[in-house]
């Protein structure tokens, strides 16, 4: 099993019952607030995620507001425990009216024995993803990106 492919951009990991993880993503210049594009469906986040996959292909990017460095946060070709074929199609914004600035927490589910992998690193073979941000000012609304 592969390393889980975001983990140096993970920060506050919390393993819950062997079986999840839930973190705060950041960039390796310790920002933790980023703009955020995608290849997926946008929806209003009413009764769905924010991002649906198009085509069953999804790949969602964020850009630190610090530094400008892209993070690819998950892409449906390979991440996960059945990654997708697919053609890769071009990034949009999300659109929403705040387009920076959003501090990213992940949720990722695992099978127990997919939790880690041969060297006890987390490994990349999730079940389910879990993708929520926030304003960067405390107090303001949860926003639920993705479930895959």
């Amino acid at each position: 099993m592969k390393p889980l492919r975001i983990l140096s951009n993970l920060t506050d990991i919390q393993e819950h019952n062997g079986a999840a993880l839930s973190a705060t993503l950041c960039c390796a210049c310790g920002g933790e607030a980023f703009t955020v594009s995608h290849t997926g469906k946008q929806t209003k986040g009413i009764l769905a995620p924010l991002i649906l996959p198009r085509d069953r292909q999804l790949c969602v990017m964020v850009r630190c507001s610090a530094c400008g460095e892209v993070i690819c946060l998950f892409d449906s070709r390979m991440d996960s425990r059945s990654p997708r074929e697919a053609e890769q199609v071009s990034a949009i914004p999300l659109g929403m009216k705040q387009e920076s600035d959003w501090r990213i927490d992940i949720r990722l589910n695992y099978f127990p024995e997919y939790l880690r992998n041969d060297s006890g690193e987390y490994s990349n073979c999730f079940e389910n993803l879990f993708v929520d941000i926030h304003p960067s000012k405390d107090g303001e609304k949860t926003y639920t990106l993705l479930e895959i």
